[in-house]
């Protein structure tokens, strides 16, 4: 689920890293074998990052949908095993009486069909169920990840952060110095935040 999180972020920190990289901001010249982040330089940066699935994982406001979104998904679930088992056991029902003959062949004709219209319509129920939750899988990871943009302008106001890079394994921020991580300031933030929203 973290994974639609992340992407929204990403494609902004190639750019950003791109742009520093070529257009050489700073006018301080680097040496060949001088570090190139020092501890003056951590102090003074305007950089920083945050480790999104970090984040996510421990952020109250993606813990609570989740567990909205599994609960819907359980109930549809359920819903769908009853009439699962319904329809099996209607189906057992009409295969008794036609090999015993205990109706007519038109009535067996009419139950037949109406057992073929009740599977494709429990077909296209799990299709609807299945297309429903990954749409409100969608909206959720949309949310989070905007009320994370939206903390951060207000986070940034008096911090003063130039670029806010996301960090998760495998994306395209490969490393960064550890003294430029705010994801626990971050988390704290907003759990506050999110935890002061609830109470109103």
């Amino acid at each position: 689920m973290r994974n639609y999180i992340i992407q929204g972020v990403l494609a902004v920190a190639v750019v950003v890293l791109f742009i520093l990289h070529f257009t050489g901001t700073g006018s301080r010249n680097v040496t060949p074998g001088e570090a190139v982040l020092s501890g003056a330089d951590t102090l003074n940066a305007s950089l920083a990052y945050i480790n999104v699935d970090t984040l996510v994982q421990n952020y109250q406001m993606f813990i609570d949908l989740r567990k909205e979104l599994q609960g819907k998904m359980e109930k549809r679930e359920a819903e769908l095993g009853t009439k699962a088992r319904k329809h099996q056991a209607d189906v057992a029902d009409f295969q008794n009486k036609a090999n015993k003959g205990l109706e007519t062949r038109s009535t067996l004709e009419t139950m037949q069909n109406q057992l073929v219209q009740n599977e494709q319509a429990l077909v296209q129920l799990q299709n609807q169920y299945a297309q429903e939750l990954a749409e409100e899988e969608v909206v959720t990871n949309r949310k989070v990840l905007n009320d994370i943009m939206e903390y951060l302008r207000t986070y940034n106001s008096d911090k003063g952060y130039q670029f806010i890079f996301s960090n998760t394994f495998g994306g395209a921020l490969l490393y960064a110095h550890p003294t430029l991580d705010i994801t626990q300031d971050v988390l704290k933030g907003i759990n506050a935040r999110y935890a002061q929203g609830k109470k109103k």
